[in-house]
């Protein structure tokens, strides 16, 4: 059943609105992700490796350098390949982009990430229009989670608000009607 497959997870630690870790394993366990789902978005960035991942049925290659974007709710699982695996790994409910007014920039942008009608494409690759600008926030993303300065949590989220924006701007989003 679906609900085996459920990781429960605390998302967020330090008083911060996502959870993140670095990967850095050449451990054969750790190169293995067995089938799981939550209710947060993930985001995943290959320093080094690549891996084989399932993402609801679809399989994608993610090569050293790509960015990896799990929808909430989706059934993923994957294998990295030896022999090491390194990646920055961001986890985050979706509703915090949204502040409790929503607004109509809240309603137009995030609301169909909450519902699932927008679709961005699983993969985004090195050579990608606007990789580099969506690389340099889960860089900063990872940084401010590491070293946690003041007003760490606000720089997160402007990090975040950037990732989508530019997702937005280079016409990666999809919204289903």
């Amino acid at each position: 059943s679906v609900e085996i497959l459920e990781e429960k997870i605390d998302t967020g630690n330090f008083g911060m609105p996502i959870r993140y870790y670095y990967v850095n394993s050449s451990d054969k366990e750790e190169l293995e992700m067995y089938a799981h789902w939550h209710n947060e978005i993930e985001i995943q960035m290959f320093v080094k490796g690549s891996s084989y991942t399932t993402i609801d049925n679809t399989e994608v290659f993610v090569d050293e350098g790509d960015i990896l974007f799990i929808p909430s709710q989706s059934i993923h699982f994957g294998c990295a390949k030896p022999p090491k695996l390194e990646m920055h790994t961001i986890v985050f409910y979706s509703e915090v982009l949204c502040p409790a007014n929503r607004e109509e920039s809240v309603q137009k942008y995030f609301i169909p990430f909450i519902n699932r009608t927008a679709v961005i494409p699983y993969v985004l690759h090195t050579t990608d229009r606007g990789y580099n600008e969506i690389k340099e926030c889960i860089l900063q993303i990872a940084n401010l989670a590491n070293e946690k300065p003041k007003f760490s949590q606000l720089k997160i989220m402007n990090c975040l608000y950037s990732v989508f924006i530019n997702l937005y701007e280079f016409d990666y989003v999809k919204v289903r009607e």
